[in-house]
């Protein structure tokens, strides 16, 4: 038989192909390694209708891996284009039919009047990578991700920070100045629309500042400030979200993060981070936060309060 897409597909095909694929399961955590319901939960996923489209490549009667285009609403609306994310699981068979893929795929860019596209995988996942480079796509970031368990009798390291310097939780008359601080702080701030080449730094900068208003009017559940004569010169923010397949288990992950640049070197990344541990570990079982992978001043930040490395991925864009 050859090769052939389905826009639906028998759950025992779709089971053994997520069965063989070690690059989706998390397992750097006690308590989420179990395969069986990470698998079946990725499954429901993709029973789900949200509006998206999912292509199934079919060779032999065997799945070969599926691709997932999902409309990114609040990005679409910041940047004023039509942007979406993709997801993508292939084995190696696939790239001997990669002409036939990128036929399907384009057209339905061209169906859903795509004008961008973001898709992150993981930095050993050769396969998924060397299928994005043949459909167009080009890396735009690497990131390496931190975690730890949270466990509030562990979180009370300290290190030096100056007497009059105060790391406390957001208030309400704090937003101006937080608001007015990443505005500084997030200009021509690397990042991966920065490095598409298709976004100004303005659209960039102004991406971090809707960010960051979003999020002390709400949505981040922890918004920390460093402040200084009460002056603030540092924030951060964290959201919490369960786990994809244990809604039992609470995710704690580390969002935004500034600091004015006069005040950097001072140790206030750090107590800032702690802060964040010690706050989290009421209501969440893990933290996580990402950075690139050349940021070593914040790898340094996250050693020292006790994360370790967890997983690193790929980010590519593409513009059809």
């Amino acid at each position: 038989m050859g090769f052939k897409m389905n826009n639906i597909i028998d759950e025992d095909k779709l089971y053994k192909l997520l069965n063989e694929n070690n690059f989706l399961l998390k397992t750097h955590y006690n308590n989420v390694t179990d395969k069986e319901k990470f698998i079946l939960s990725q499954i429901e996923s993709q029973n789900c209708n949200k509006g998206g489209v999912i292509r199934y490549f079919i060779k032999e009667d065997e799945l070969k891996g599926y691709y997932k285009l999902e409309k990114l609403d609040w990005d679409s609306q910041l940047f004023n284009r039509n942007m979406w994310r993709l997801g993508l699981v292939v084995n190696t068979s696939m790239l001997e039919d990669i002409d036939h893929i990128k036929s399907v795929f384009l057209e339905d860019c061209s169906k859903y009047d795509i004008e961008h596209i973001s898709c992150q995988v993981d930095s050993n996942d050769y396969n998924s990578t060397s299928v994005l480079e043949k459909l167009g796509f080009m890396i735009v970031d690497s990131i390496i991700r931190f975690g730890t368990e949270l466990d509030g009798n562990s979180l009370n390291k300290n290190e030096f920070i100056e007497d009059d310097i105060i790391i406390r939780e957001y208030k309400t008359g704090d937003y101006h100045e937080v608001v007015e601080l990443a505005s500084s702080v997030f200009n021509y701030y690397p990042n991966r629309f920065l490095n598409d080449g298709h976004f100004t730094n303005e659209e960039c900068s102004e991406m971090y500042i809707e960010w960051t208003k979003n999020s002390l009017k709400g949505f981040a559940d922890i918004t920390i400030v460093s402040e200084k004569d009460k002056k603030i010169n540092g924030f951060s923010t964290v959201k919490y979200k369960p786990l994809i397949y244990n809604e039992r288990l609470t995710i704690a992950e580390g969002q935004l993060s500034g600091v004015s640049n006069v005040f950097r070197g001072q140790g206030i990344n750090t107590q800032m981070l702690m802060k964040r541990l010690k706050i989290a570990s009421r209501q969440a079982d893990y933290y996580e936060v990402g950075t690139q992978v050349y940021n070593m001043a914040s790898q340094r930040t996250f050693y020292k309060c006790g994360l370790k490395p967890i997983h690193s991925y790929f980010t590519f864009h593409l513009s059809p």
